[in-house]
């Protein structure tokens, strides 16, 4: 996959700043590197940009004057049309009207998410939440877990990579918080033969964190497994699970030891959170005791 920076050296647009897309087209302006650019043709900018990421598609628009008409394309009619046209589906929806039909508009959507989806852009769930800026985040976790299971009708290792990697971008938003747990539970809860799938946590634990190595980065992988161990299992259970020692073991296989160890660092500071939390219970459960024991019997102390 080649990055903007890379795209500018092979056009010759690697000294052109940002805007000169727009400052280029200004009557007198000289564009001698705009001219070397149009010695190759637009399409192949279009045909770059489609096999770059979204991110890279729409930072394009302004490093010039051909790669703002590849990106426009690119996302108007290209390989993020899909994208572009279901977040903005998505941005209508009445997010502002309280208890309004989301599974009127979710079954509206179904059709672009599904098309957008297998465009294989893990950004998109983050790109339809920054894009809507007034939505309940129950509302948001409900429409995204729905549109989830109409894209991934079935629980497969593939699926759940697939999950698991666009959760990351999610967790990105805003570090820790619950909603790509809860996404993942609206997603799970209802598909088929989801009661066999977790009917033994020694068989899908491991496939969850197995699904957790196609993410980009460990510390948002760790963050989202955290969640939905907690989500699932509930909170004391998953206690067997959040430790330094359980991820190394589910990790070992990992080719990547950086991810692995941002992951790692991760269950770690949760295991450390927990032995804390409970050494504060126990304090308070002591104080509790004695504070019993002065009542019935003050001359003893």
């Amino acid at each position: 996959m080649l990055s903007i920076a890379q795209l500018k050296i092979i056009s010759g647009c690697a000294n052109i700043t940002p805007g000169a897309a727009r400052a280029s087209s200004s009557p007198g302006v000289p564009s001698p590197v705009v001219s070397q650019e149009r010695s190759l043709p637009t399409e192949l900018w279009v045909h770059a940009l489609e096999y770059a990421s979204l991110d890279e598609t729409l930072a394009a628009f302004d490093v010039s004057k051909a790669f703002r008409s590849a990106s426009r394309f690119a996302l108007n009619k290209g390989r993020w049309a899909p994208v572009v046209k279901v977040v903005l589906a998505i941005k209508s929806f009445p997010w502002r009207q309280y208890g309004f039909a989301k599974q009127k508009h979710v079954d509206q959507v179904q059709a672009e998410f599904y098309a957008a989806w297998h465009v294989r852009e893990p950004r998109l769930l983050e790109q339809i939440m920054n894009a809507v800026h007034t939505y309940g985040s129950a509302d948001m976790e409900y429409v995204l877990g729905e549109l989830l299971r109409a894209a991934e009708p079935a629980i497969s290792d593939d699926a759940l990579g697939r999950v698991v990697a666009t959760l990351e971008h999610v967790d990105a938003r805003h570090p820790g918080d619950t909603a790509p747990s809860f996404i993942f539970e609206k997603w799970l809860k209802f598909l088929p033969g989801v009661s066999q799938f977790l009917a033994s946590k020694d068989d899908w634990v491991p496939r969850l964190f197995d699904a957790a190595e196609r993410c980009i980065d460990g510390y948002h992988a760790g963050n989202v497994l955290c969640g939905v161990l907690v989500n699932i299992l509930g909170y004391d259970d998953a206690a067997e699970f959040e430790t330094e020692t359980a991820a190394r073991r589910m990790t070992a296989g990992w080719s990547d030891e950086h991810k692995r160890d941002e992951l790692v660092a991760v269950f770690r500071r949760v295991q450390r959170d927990r032995y804390y939390e409970r050494a504060d219970e126990l304090n308070e459960e002591l104080a509790a005791i004695e504070r019993e024991a002065w009542i019935s019997d003050p001359t003893g102390w």
